[in-house]
């Protein structure tokens, strides 16, 4: 899962992406035209956004991600604790509110309620064919059986999850998993994969993870 943090606070959020990085992939952005411009190229599960940014305000933002039908998660954070606020965020779009100075636990805990309500996720598990993956814990299970997947296996296992049935590009996969790392080549990409498959094992994971020529990999149900 990736989030974008909108943020102009660098040290604030430098230190949010440190904390969240763990669990998910992390972007973060200073100002309200940037992450405007991140949320519609590329592919966020999740939105963190400042109330107040040097160029707009946070409830702009949250007004023009909803106006283009973006439907993910979005969670405020400000300064300001007047309830008037809140309504008028919540009614705008957001999905939730945190008051700074907050505790990283609670965000998480607020994040995870946020995601649980996609209906691919109960209880921040993503259930496919016969493969079960939990977002909490990073357990993976094939056919009942255990897989121990490194992060970066894992982030690329529920990124094709998420997005079934749609080959998906190896440059796509570079920025969500790695956001946009130069260092990384198309050859990264294939080593991880062969490793997820490897440890599903043969011939399952081929039917479940394919090869698509001269593009990607996808995550086939049928």
């Amino acid at each position: 899962m990736k989030i974008l943090i909108i943020e102009d606070d660098l040290t604030v959020a430098k230190s949010l992406k440190m904390g969240l990085s763990h669990d998910y992939a992390v972007d973060i952005t200073s100002t309200g035209k940037k992450g405007i411009y991140k949320a519609f190229t590329n592919e966020y599960d999740f939105i963190i956004l400042d109330l107040m940014l040097p160029d707009t305000t946070g409830l702009e933002v949250c007004i023009e991600l909803r106006r283009e039908k973006l439907s993910i998660p979005i969670l405020i954070l400000s300064g300001k604790k007047l309830i008037e606020s809140k309504v008028v965020l919540l009614n705008a779009g957001a999905d939730d509110y945190m008051i700074k100075p907050f505790s990283l636990s609670e965000l998480k805990a607020r994040i995870r309620t946020l995601l649980r309500r996609n209906p691919e996720i109960q209880d921040n598990i993503l259930t496919l064919q016969c493969l079960s993956v939990n977002l909490n814990t990073k357990n993976v299970f094939f056919k009942g059986k255990p897989i121990k997947l490194a992060k970066k296996e894992f982030l690329i296992l529920c990124y094709l999850i998420r997005n079934k049935n749609v080959p998906m590009p190896r440059l796509k996969i570079m920025e969500h998993i790695w956001e946009g790392d130069p260092t990384i080549d198309s050859n990264t990409i294939d080593v991880h994969i062969c490793n997820i498959r490897k440890k599903i094992g043969k011939p399952d994971s081929k039917k479940l993870i394919k090869t698509a020529h001269g593009v990607g990999y996808k995550f086939c149900t049928n």
